[in-house]
């Protein structure tokens, strides 16, 4: 599920820099709707758990609710934001810090300790996605003119 998430990620950080205009709305949207499908998938696919009845599905209604409003949505739409406006490489390189977080919170969710193995799994992880994101700003980079990345055209940054 890793995997896949960071190929659905970096293929929808992709697209929302690619596709211009302001549509953070639609993409946030998108997001939410692309996100369960996969997870409709999964939990097809490979249930884990009886799936609930109504009403402890009712009783989680508020919560989740509260914590798409108040979390996932404004989480979703300031990345797909920033990913209208950053390359992607740079996008994944702001957003490997979450690796951090997870491993962590994970770690204390499952009361384990978070001790030298899974340090030296993060510090990797998150060194190979430096690595491969300094290399995707580089080609970036290279691309655009001198100040036209800030917006400037280049008549206008020569005046």
């Amino acid at each position: 599920m890793g995997l896949g998430s960071g190929i659905t990620f970096a293929v929808g950080a992709t697209f929302a820099h690619k596709v211009k205009g302001s549509y953070e709305v639609e993409k946030t949207w998108l997001s939410f709707v692309f996100g369960a499908g996969i997870a409709a998938i999964f939990i097809v696919v490979n249930p884990v758990y009886p799936a609930p009845d109504a009403d402890q599905l009712l009783a989680v209604v508020p919560f989740a609710t509260a914590a798409a409003l108040f979390i996932l949505i404004p989480i979703t739409w300031a990345m797909v934001w920033g990913a209208q406006r950053l390359d992607p490489g740079r996008v994944s390189l702001l957003l490997m810090f979450e690796v951090i977080a997870a491993s962590v919170s994970a770690s204390l969710w499952a009361g384990e300790p978070y001790g030298g193995e899974k340090l030296v799994g993060t510090a990797i992880i998150l060194s190979a996605g430096a690595l491969d994101a300094l290399g995707s700003i580089a080609r970036f980079s290279r691309r655009r003119p001198r100040g036209e990345s800030a917006g400037i055209s280049r008549k206008v940054a020569s005046d």
